[in-house]
């Protein structure tokens, strides 16, 4: 390519793939916690989700409102139940963290600081 023959670029663009594999890599390393990327579990609530909670949507069954509550964890999703009020499912997510989430993130918290 011309770029590259005019010396405006150093790199056809495999420095970039092979920059982002090594990052990959290392962001894996640091923050990965028997096969649980921690990060993942302690990310701020995204901000199309409609009900405000993580793991927590609002769903309509047989023409009602539902909120589903649900929890990830080693890339499978677990449903916690469906629940008529939001205060409900927002409880059973919170359980759920308790019990899923926060070993890894305890451990990983241990593994960091003894470094």
């Amino acid at each position: 390519s011309d770029v590259l023959l005019k010396k405006n670029t150093t790199s056809c663009g495999c420095k970039w793939q092979e920059n982002a594999a090594r990052n990959h890599k290392i962001l894996k390393n640091k923050y990965t916690m028997n096969g649980v990327r921690v990060d993942s579990l302690t990310r701020k609530t995204p901000k199309n989700n409609t009900t405000g909670f993580k793991g927590v949507s609002l769903t309509v069954r047989r023409g009602k409102e539902k909120f589903r509550a649900y929890i990830e964890i080693k890339g499978k999703r677990m449903e916690l139940g469906l629940f008529d009020n939001l205060r409900d499912a927002v409880k059973a997510r919170k359980e759920a963290e308790e019990k899923y989430h926060k070993p890894y993130i305890d451990a990983w918290k241990e593994k960091k600081f003894s470094e």
